[in-house]
């Protein structure tokens, strides 16, 4: 019994190690709450979310936003999800048998309410024997992959239903099971009933008569009268059996007048049923939404990884480290964006990876470059990337290796709130000093586009305040902007605080026709007309206006 009792008692959390406490939990969500979430939104993790676990999106959303911290956490997230993205027959095998374990929970629970009819018994049987199958399954399944699994989640849960295959309760449970079979099988074959009619032949009383092992042999000459037929062995009889299997009033006759069978089958119905909720069967429900979540996001990369993108397990670097070093690195959102604006589309061509490395030659990025020059999605990418791996996920590049950050502190262009005191520049000064008031060496911020509201002079004065804060918080950081005479002020920027790393500059290129090539890389900013490139290129220049206007002066003489 000691098996069942500890699988009862201690069901495996796939996503919490046993000596993760629920208090450090609680806390850890405690923390993050009274945070900013702007994060959520601007990292557009419900889209992110849509994709990884599509049957239940805020499911994923409440796991990518709680910004894990602990190491041992992630690792253990980590190499669940290794196991499923390596052992297929995971997802083939287990959490088929898994999904199929909860269904039978919930049939067996809500069919046992006492059996009427022989019919409805033989339901709550078959809920029995497929739970009974689905646990020697799983145990054969922990048998053969039992070597090929990494993670200590898995092995918990398989080597817990191993326990349960070899169990006392379980073994009753099945003993039970196959004898109410073999009741139904054998000593029931046919019930021989006697009808009285009246006057007009209707049936006015009815009473079993015998009871025998054989099935009955019905005279055709009998049954001839009777319309609605089915066919048994080559005669004729009444069907009582509807086509959903519900059973009619006559089968509960049946049953409640073979008293003395009817006791001797729900008797050991009970002993099976009190035997099933001996084992604990209720901590499905949690694993098996777990399971889904797994197997969901190991899809979720798979896809990506056919699509001809680079995914990868990140290494975990200690926190105090304070490194995001990942190469060939992009973000997934956008790619999906374009897989879904076009099914059949591979796009591993399509998307620009670039290597990002936060370490102590750097940690603080200014990013400038051209319009529509892939700032904003070389942006959000770092930051999706973190919290993917915060969430024990694997990352979209070749190769990672970063440190888990205490929180995620963002600023992306809102829409303008209308009212006193909320103009654009008064809101984002509000959220500067949010951000600043909690944010730590650990910290992760990601500035876009922002001071872009007042004057050129007041803009660039702003600019550098900001840039000065955060060297100072000593954070990992990114800052796109247009204002490019900040990046010469950079340089005092270092001399002024000379300790930890650098602010560098970082700029989007562009090939030899000035148009933007996605690449984000260390270097200064080119100072070209690329807001003219766009705006020429969509035909708004002076001389195309003047010869569209001479062309119709042509015209109308």
């Amino acid at each position: 019994m000691e098996s069942s009792k500890t699988f009862l008692e201690a069901p495996v959390d796939l996503f919490y190690p046993p000596a993760y406490s629920q208090d450090s939990i609680y806390q850890q969500q405690e923390r993050t709450k009274e945070l900013p979430q702007d994060f959520v939104n601007d990292l557009q993790l419900l889209y992110i979310s849509k994709f990884l676990f599509p049957a239940n999106p805020g499911y994923a959303l409440r796991i990518l936003s709680e910004l894990c911290v602990e190491e041992s956490v992630i690792r253990y997230r980590q190499d669940v999800l290794r196991d499923f993205m390596n052992v297929p027959a995971l997802d083939e095998v287990l959490h088929t048998s898994i999904h199929e374990l909860f269904l039978q929970d919930a049939a067996i629970a809500s069919k046992y309410v006492g059996a009427e009819s022989f019919i409805g018994l033989n339901a709550r049987l078959g809920s029995m024997e497929k739970f009974i199958e689905c646990v020697h399954r799983c145990d054969d399944f922990y048998r053969t992959y039992q070597d090929s699994l990494v993670s200590e989640g898995i092995h918990a849960l398989l080597g817990q239903l191993r326990d349960l295959a070899a169990s006392e309760p379980f073994r009753r449970m099945e003993e039970e099971t196959h004898h109410l079979y073999g009741i139904l099988a054998k000593e029931v074959r046919s019930v021989t009933i006697g009808l009285n009619f009246d006057a007009w032949m209707r049936p006015v009383d009815a009473a079993v008569l015998s009871i025998s092992n054989e099935p009955f042999k019905t005279d055709l000459s009998l049954t001839s009268f009777f319309t609605h037929e089915k066919t048994v062995e080559g005669r004729p009889v009444h069907a009582l059996i509807q086509d959903n299997d519900v059973s009619n009033p006559v089968d509960k006759m049946l049953f409640q007048d073979l008293k003395e069978l009817s006791t001797t089958l729900l008797r050991h119905l009970d002993i099976a049923v009190q035997q099933y909720y001996t084992l604990g069967t209720r901590f499905l429900s949690a694993v098996e939404t777990q399971l889904d979540y797994y197997v969901s996001c190991a899809r979720f990369f798979k896809r990506l990884q056919h699509q001809g993108l680079p995914i990868c397990c990140p290494q975990l670097l200690a926190p105090g480290q304070r490194q995001f070093q990942v190469q060939q690195l992009y973000d997934p959102s956008f790619a999906f964006q374009l897989m879904s604006a076009d099914f059949s589309r591979v796009v591993g061509g399509q998307v620009v990876l670039n290597d990002c490395n936060m370490d102590d030659k750097g940690r603080m990025f200014i990013i400038t470059g051209p319009n529509n020059g892939g700032k904003t999605t070389f942006t959000r990418a770092i930051g999706i990337c973190q919290v993917l791996a915060q969430a024990g996920l694997y990352v979209p590049g070749q190769e990672a290796r970063l440190s888990p950050v205490d929180f995620i502190y963002t600023h992306f262009p809102k829409e303008e709130q209308v009212g006193l005191d909320t103009s654009r520049l008064t809101q984002e000064c509000k959220q500067f000093k949010e951000t600043f008031s909690h944010a730590t060496p650990r910290s992760l911020i990601l500035l876009n586009e922002s001071i872009s509201s007042t004057t050129p002079s007041e803009c660039i004065s702003i600019a550098s305040e900001v840039v000065r804060i955060i060297k100072l918080l000593r954070c990992r950081a990114v800052f796109t902007t247009h204002l490019l005479d900040l990046i010469p002020m950079l340089d005092d920027i270092n001399a002024e605080q000379p300790n930890d790393s650098p602010v560098i500059s970082v700029a989007a290129g562009f090939d030899e026709d000035e148009r933007p090539n996605y690449i984000i890389k260390s270097g200064t900013p080119h100072n070209f007309g690329f807001a003219r490139n766009i705006f020429n290129r969509y035909g708004m220049s002076y001389d195309a206006v003047r010869e569209r206007l001479a062309a119709e002066d042509s015209d109308a003489e």
